[in-house]
């Protein structure tokens, strides 16, 4: 991999490629990572964000092979709300632990990543960490877990979560 170390990753974050950026994760993820809660090595794709990590690397973007290769090598994935990174990680037999983006942090204009996290954290398919305290519990359980089998059914997968976005978007 050329972006990240030759070193396995033990945490991978992703952001996502939204333009908004999600500095509150890599500094969850920093202050983890000075406390000695994480693992190392942790590796991020910080996209947009601001906040320049200083106990981890990381780097804007990374081309998609090697993301998803990532993403299956990795020991645990922290990941946000959104749905292609949900998808790709639960495709690829990741259960990841997903830090939604907030409306009132400014990191997304309502809370349709919280919604739809909380409705895939009760289906057992994330693990949901609304703050740093339930990121360091969720990493280290995501790192006692053995991967998942692959799920097939990608578009499938897009879909389902595609109409439960649908069905909240509906209630407002």
């Amino acid at each position: 991999m050329s972006a990240a170390s030759s070193e396995a990753t033990a945490v991978l974050v992703t952001v996502g490629t939204s333009l908004d950026p999600f500095d509150r994760l890599l500094r969850w993820v920093d202050l983890l990572c000075a406390q000695g809660r994480l693992p190392g090595p942790v590796f991020a794709q910080s996209g947009s964000c601001r906040y320049v990590p200083r106990h981890f690397k990381a780097v804007p973007m990374l081309p998609a092979p090697e993301l998803l290769a990532l993403i299956a090598a990795a020991g645990a994935v922290v990941c946000h709300g959104g749905a292609g990174s949900i998808g790709t990680c639960l495709q690829l037999g990741r259960r990841p632990v997903v830090v939604p983006r907030r409306a009132a942090e400014g990191e997304v204009v309502n809370d349709h990543q919280l919604e739809l996290c909380r409705r895939l954290a009760a289906q057992g398919r994330i693990l949901l960490a609304e703050d740093p305290e339930a990121l360091a519990r969720g990493v280290a359980l995501a790192l006692r877990e053995a991967p998942l089998p692959p799920q097939r059914g990608g578009e499938r997968l897009r879909q389902e979560i595609a109409r439960l976005l649908s069905t909240l978007a509906s209630r407002r």
